[in-house]
């Protein structure tokens, strides 16, 4: 199994849940960025599940075989997109506060 995640969150729940993720599912990830190099999500495509992936930054869905999604999700009425040259610091504040 080859895990992605910046921090390890993939390998932790598989290590913990690893039955349930056997049976292919789908999945939304938000905030999804690159589909490989820090990704939460590709152990579960190498798994053969499917999914949505949603970012604020357009830039990343020619990286993306699958449903992409430009948007930004929030609880907010109003946000504020930051792109940055370096995509994967790109981020969203509120109504340009931090």
């Amino acid at each position: 199994m080859t895990f992605c995640s910046e921090y390890g969150e993939d390998q932790w729940i598989w290590n913990h849940f690893e039955d349930y993720f056997k049976v292919p599912r789908f999945y939304v990830d938000a905030g999804a960025a690159h589909p490989i190099h820090g990704s939460n999500t590709a152990w579960l495509r190498n798994l053969g599940w499917r999914g949505l992936h949603i970012d604020g930054d357009n830039s990343w869905e020619s990286q993306w075989n699958g449903q992409f999604i430009h948007a930004v999700l929030s609880t907010k009425p109003t946000v504020l997109f930051e792109a940055n040259p370096v995509a994967c610091l790109s981020r969203v504040s509120v109504s340009g506060q931090e």
